[in-house]
């Protein structure tokens, strides 16, 4: 274990002099290089530029024709040129929305190939703007695999673009949305991007790293910008500007022919940080180890706890189920007794209810059956008065039947002809008969209670000088419900009744419901029937 521990500590020692022999003075001369842009190489192949069949429905005629173009590789720029570059390199900021990490706008054509120019003198490098070829290729992701994407890196907009709908008409920090496949940022949405190439229209010939039209002063800018709509955002749009104008959505960002050094240097890069983290793996599995037999240590340590602490919540749990079933026990001995209590007093209750129907059938049966005679007078809620009778039994359960008019027939079932030539005298009358049945229950010795159904038939009579008509409006026909009391002192009766007539005639403007009263005054006859004798 000691040989081990001493092997790993000269393994870390020897990582350590390593890094502080070769990487410490890179560090720091990128620390005091701040011109340094963060290149991405793009390998060389062969793809279909322009309206691709993914962009149709919004490819504006000069993306056409689409056509096949080979490039070499090439790097170019992971973000667009910031404005804390340009201040590093020019002195100023020609921007309208400032940030040093906002992209830098308002530049001309020609005045990027100046920052371009004293930018390589400061770092002896090679930078200078992107074909429009090149541009579409890595807006597009490269070769392999071939995109299929409108903008770039997504089918939609928002994950990777800033543009009308989402940037509040302003651009935002570079890299502030998703890459696209080769970890490019923004080639949607942001800024325009000026491209090194005249713009011209497209050829249908297969090209190999074409650089545009040979003549001429309006160059290509691509990309779309942040306060473009999102057709204009995709990666075959194409636009013009004049290489000396500038505004406030134009911008651009760097390419070099080969980035090989930065790729060297990335692969050093990697071979050093992959023997760090061999070395830092190592230590991480000497540390998992003892971590586990450390964890194993507690595991045992815990089942041991784990199998005392079961074994008395056994103990617990079984003396606490001898107490519930002790209990258990003692709550159905009280639930028996309680059903026994409560059948003993339902037994009672129905034996007195028993009782007091029997009581109150014999009282009942006592009561003598009764004929009675009523002469009845009618009030109605329409202009409406009848006399008639009423005759029938009172008993437990008995009938009556009754008659109310009020004999003023003339005319009632002659119909009005509203086309007809009369002379009116002026005079009118109401016809009105009544028909009804029922039953009557008889509980109380004074007291009978009526219940019946009928038939109305009321009618507006007017005279003319040929006699008397029905009038076609304002008359009551259909079925009565009536319903009452009847009281009765030794030989003498009082009914008092209320009636509801349900007006079957289309014809009566005046509503389907009419309701009255009734009162009626005669006698009644005892009688006892075989069961009282």
């Amino acid at each position: 274990m000691k040989i081990t521990r001493i092997r790993s500590v000269l393994r870390h020692g020897l990582v350590f002099l390593l890094w502080i022999g070769l990487c410490a003075p890179i560090t720091l001369l990128r620390a005091q290089n701040a011109t340094d842009v963060d290149m991405v190489f793009v390998p060389g192949g062969t793809f279909t530029m322009g309206c691709t069949y993914e962009q149709t429905g919004d490819c504006a005629f000069d993306e056409n024709p689409s056509h096949t173009v080979t490039l070499t590789g090439f790097a170019i720029a992971k973000y667009e040129v910031t404005q804390a570059l340009w201040k590093q390199v020019m002195g100023s900021n020609p921007s309208r929305y400032m940030g040093d990490d906002l992209p830098v706008q308002n530049v001309s054509w020609d005045d990027v190939q100046l920052f371009i120019q004293r930018l390589n003198q400061m770092t002896g490098k090679t930078y200078r703007l992107p074909t429009e070829a090149e541009w579409e290729y890595a807006a597009r992701g490269g070769a392999t695999p071939p995109s299929q994407y409108r903008f770039s890196g997504a089918a939609e907009p928002d994950k990777v673009c800033w543009y009308a709908d989402n940037s509040e008409s302003q651009p935002h920090a570079v890299g502030s949305k998703q890459p696209n496949s080769l970890g490019l940022y923004d080639m949607s949405g942001n800024v325009w991007e000026w491209c090194s190439d005249l713009y011209g229209t497209y050829s249908d010939k297969a090209q190999k790293n074409p650089t545009g039209a040979d003549k001429g002063m309006v160059r290509v800018v691509r990309g779309g910008c942040y306060a473009a709509m999102p057709k204009m955002c995709r990666v075959s749009t194409r636009k013009s500007l004049y290489q000396g104008g500038k505004d406030f959505a134009t911008g651009f960002r760097l390419a070099m022919d080969d980035d090989r050094e930065a790729r060297a240097e990335e692969a050093r890069v990697a071979a050093e940080k992959a023997a760090a983290e061999a070395a830092k793996k190592a230590e991480q599995d000497r540390i998992a180890a003892e971590k586990a037999a450390e964890q194993e240590r507690i595991a045992v340590e815990k089942a041991a706890a784990e199998a005392a602490r079961k074994a008395e919540q056994d103990r617990i749990a079984a003396e606490k189920a001898a107490a519930d079933a002790a209990r258990k026990a003692e709550q159905e001995r009280i639930a028996a007794e309680k059903a026994a209590e409560q059948a003993r007093i339902a037994a009672e209750k129905a034996e007195e209810k028993a009782i007091k129907q029997a009581e109150t059938k014999a009282r009942l049966d006592e009561i003598p059956s009764t004929v009675f005679f009523t002469v009845n007078a009618d009030v109605w809620s329409y202009p409406q008065w009848a006399v008639g009778f009423k005759v029938g039994t009172m008993k437990n359960l008995g009938w009556f039947v009754g008659f109310m008019t009020n004999f003023n027939y003339a005319g009632m079932f002659r119909p009005f002809e509203e086309e007809a030539h009369y002379v009116l005298t002026g005079k009118s009358r109401t016809s009105y008969m009544e028909l009804s049945a029922g039953i009557t229950v008889r509980r109380y010795k004074m007291a009978t209670f009526l219940c019946g159904l009928g038939f109305a038939y009321r009618s507006y009579n007017l005279q003319t000088d040929k006699g008397w008509y029905r009038y076609n409006r304002d008359n009551y026909l259909g079925p009565l419900l009536t319903a009452g009391v009847l009281l009765h002192f030794g030989k003498f009766a009082l009914s008092l009744e209320g009636h509801g007539l349900y007006n079957i005639d289309m014809k009566n403007p005046n509503g389907k419901f009419a309701f009255g009263g009734n009162l009626g005054l005669g006698f009644c006859i005892p009688y006892q029937n075989e069961k009282q004798k």
